[in-house]
């Protein structure tokens, strides 16, 4: 089943890696990026609910991996600014006693 669900998405990110390769304007570029960096969220998330299966199947052990917070926030916010910067301010502040790193398991997160 994991290639019935990520196959059209893998197929979609080709066509958007081909048109990221031609020439496009500025805004035509943050609306093709914005799409790839989405269509790179989506299959992370098939591929998520294929591990929770897993999981639940005992089929598939946790693995822990440290991130960098900071980096994760500022990646999210990132998809967003093609589309706020018409009409907000995106920011972000990070309380000093949040550790710089923290280790989760990464299936959630963007691999870095």
């Amino acid at each position: 089943m994991s290639h019935e669900m990520r196959t059209p998405f893998s197929s979609f990110y080709g066509l958007l890696d081909l048109l990221s390769g031609t020439e496009l304007n500025s805004g035509q570029r943050e609306i093709v990026d914005s799409a790839k960096q989405s269509c790179e969220i989506l299959l992370k998330i098939i591929d998520s609910i294929l591990d929770y299966s897993k999981l639940e199947a005992s089929a598939m052990k946790l693995e822990f991996t440290a991130f960098p917070v900071e980096n994760v926030i500022a990646d999210c916010l990132e998809l967003f600014l093609p589309l706020a910067a018409k009409k907000l301010h995106l920011s972000y502040n990070i309380e000093k006693d949040v550790p710089e790193c923290l280790s989760l398991f990464d299936v959630h997160l963007q691999n870095r």
